[in-house]
Order: C-alpha cells, then sequence, then structure tokens
C-alpha cells in the first residue's frame, strides 16, 4: 500500500481513499488474502460492477468490506451491506473528503475531491463529485476487523500490520500503543461506521482498523510532486524493496493524499494516481 504521509495531521485532514494500480481489479499474492477493489459512481452502479467481476456469490467466503464514500449515505448502501453483513462479513464506512478508485466504465483511475475542499487553506479547491469505492478482503484468516465496542484481540492475534481510518487520532493511537510495534497507514475521515455480522445497522465509531495477522504490508512515502512520474517510480521501487519475502507488489494499492494534494495542488486531478498507475504497472 502506498502511503503519502507516514502520521495524521489534525490541520491538513487527510483524504482515505483506495485505488486500483494496473489493468485487471483482482490481486492475489502468496499466503496473502484476495483483495477486490472498484468504484462505483453511485451505490447501484457499484453493486453491479462487483457481481460482474465477482458473480452472484460475492459474497462467499467474504472477511471484510470496506467503503470510501464521497456524498453519498450509508443508507443508501444499506442493501449490499446488508447483504455482506448477513453472509458473516464486516462492513466498514467512511465518509471522505474525497476518493480515487478504479472506475470500469472508464478504465481508469479516477479522483474525486469534495467541491471546494482546501478552500479553507489557500487552496483552489475541490471539483465536487461523488463515487464509492469498495475493497473487499477474502479469507478470514488473513485479516481482522476490529473497531471501539468490540473485545480486545489476544496477544496472539495482535496484528503484524494495520489500516487505520479514524475521526480522531487520539483514541486510535492510544490503542495501538497498546498493540505495540506495527505497521499503520490510513487517513482521517468525516465519519467511520461499522455494520457487524449478522446485524442490520450501521454503529458511529471514532477509528475502525483493518489488520492483517501477517506482516504482508508493505508501505512507502511520496515525497515532492508527482507531475514527471519519479517521485511515484521512487516510491514503486521503494514498496518493491519492502514486500516480504515470498511476496510480490500487488496490483492493488492504497494512496491515502491529504486533501491539500490532488487538484490543489497540481491543478487537475488523478496526476499522482497516474504517476503511480505506471510505475507499479512498468
Amino acid at each position: 500500500c502506498v502511503l503519502k504521509r507516514t502520521h495524521f495531521c489534525s490541520r491538513q485532514v487527510m483524504q482515505s481513499s483506495l485505488r486500483l494500480a494496473g489493468g485487471g481489479p483482482h490481486s492475489r499474492s502468496p499466503r496473502m488474502e484476495n483483495i477486490y477493489t472498484v468504484m462505483g459512481e453511485s451505490p447501484s452502479a457499484l453493486s453491479n460492477h462487483i457481481i460482474k467481476e465477482r458473480g452472484e456469490g460475492w459474497t462467499n467466503d467474504l472477511s471484510t468490506m470496506i467503503l470510501f464514500v464521497q456524498n453519498f449515505s450509508c443508507d443508501s448502501l444499506q442493501h449490499l451491506c446488508e447483504s455482506a453483513s448477513s453472509k458473516g462479513a464486516t462492513v466498514l464506512f467512511a465518509d471522505c473528503y474525497g476518493i480515487v478508485g478504479y472506475l470500469p466504465d472508464k478504465s481508469s483511475n479516477i479522483e474525486v475531491l469534495e467541491k471546494g475542499r482546501g478552500r479553507e487553506y489557500n487552496c483552489i479547491g475541490g471539483d465536487g463529485g461523488e463515487g464509492v469505492v469498495a475493497a473487499l478482503f477474502y479469507h478470514e484468516s488473513s485479516t481482522i476487523a476490529w473497531a471501539p465496542g468490540l473485545p480486545d484481540l489476544p496477544a496472539s492475534h495482535i496484528p503484524g500490520a494495520h489500516m487505520l481510518v479514524c475521526t480522531d487520532t487520539s483514541p486510535a493511537l492510544d490503542t495501538l500503543h497498546r498493540w505495540g510495534a506495527g505497521l499503520y497507514y490510513g487517513g482521517v475521515a468525516k465519519s467511520t461506521l461499522v455494520m457487524l455480522p449478522g446485524a442490520a445497522r450501521f454503529t458511529t465509531v471514532p477509528f475502525f482498523l483493518l489488520a492483517s495477522r501477517s506482516t504482508s504490508a508493505a508501505a512507502a512515502t511520496i515525497l515532492g510532486e508527482a507531475d514527471d512520474g519519479a517521485a511515484a517510480t521512487t516510491t514503486a521501487s521503494r514498496l518493491a524493496a519492502a514486500v516480504p519475502a515470498g511476496h510480490c507488489v500487488s496490483a492493488a494499492a492504497a494512496l491515502f493524499p491529504c486533501f491539500t494534494r490532488g487538484k490543489n495542488l497540481y491543478g487537475r486531478n488523478g496526476v499522482e494516481a497516474a504517476s503511480v498507475a505506471r510505475a507499479l504497472e512498468a
């Protein structure tokens, strides 16, 4: 996964997003869960994409579904979420300042930033738009979803890597400190919710984690601008070097840029997504 920052910043709140680098939507590597990620411009479009690619049995062996959302309520995604929850999956929901994802209709990575977002820091501001990026994680033995209110993980299950999405860094970091060392990556959203397996409703939480029980995750930070692709190429090299032995660089990558980047930095959308995609495909 690709990080834009290695820390959380309360002033420049981060845009949580998941995107696809490369040509296909599936990601498989030895001893890792199967990851599927796709973007839809509406809840119904997202459902259609998932069913088209994964089939009617898309919930089979599904462990966790994360939804990174721009301008849609959790109610509008209720049917999709209940379908996953009823089959034993945990659903995590993040209301984001912007999203980046692979849109099959356009066969490319699309960046959407909340309208006007960034003007509070004297930036040009986002163009607006809407969409949902879904990340589906299969095979329960590899990952575990956790949020406040759930039982603490036993010491034998403390994970080696965590995707953290939060609205307030303090309680999240307190939890990570209790769990000790590990690889942490993620960002800050406007709100975070969780639907537990078998539940029919969301519960608001200050943060959620998707934790990997293995150390089969790699992270890198893009430093500087990516207009010429140099920064992204360097980042891809770092990712390749950081991947644990026996694994390969995944076709799926997570980007967590500050909303002062993207349109607010380059004057147009999709610059870093395209640069990272080209670098990972090389």
